[in-house]
């Protein structure tokens, strides 16, 4: 086994063992919990649910921060970055020699893309549904 199947390994064990203390915290109460565990404090029963929230609002603004950034960060479609040069391997068959095969690597011409995406066979802008 390498360090990553080791890492992954002790993430995924260390996230139940988490998880099993959390549900613990959570669902038992703080005499018992300071009867049998010998500690006098325990943090507020309001971060039980205050923490998970957190992080999932956490995890949905950096989403949005990102998908924001990446649409910011977008040339627009005149832009002299998408010029293509004599060693870009442009190809509008899309397909294989064999029913099965895997094509190879290759460019697509941002103008077909943007006439598959967002025209329609008449040449109008198509809606969205």
């Amino acid at each position: 086994m390498n360090k990553v199947e080791v890492y992954g390994f002790v993430f995924w064990i260390t996230t139940y063992v988490w998880i099993f203390f959390w549900c613990i915290w959570a669902f038992v109460p703080h005499d018992i919990l300071g009867r049998y565990v010998d500690v006098s404090f325990f943090p507020s029963r309001y971060w039980v649910l205050a923490l998970p929230t957190y992080g999932m609002v956490v995890f949905v603004v950096a989403h949005a921060v990102y998908w924001g950034l990446a649409l910011w960060n977008t040339p627009p479609l005149d832009s002299k970055c998408l010029i293509q040069d004599d060693s870009a391997l442009v190809t509008l068959n899309m397909h294989g020699e064999e029913k099965f095969d895997i094509p190879s690597a290759f460019d697509l011409p941002l103008q077909h893309v943007n006439d598959r995406i967002y025209f329609s066979k008449m040449g109008k802008i198509k809606k969205n549904r």
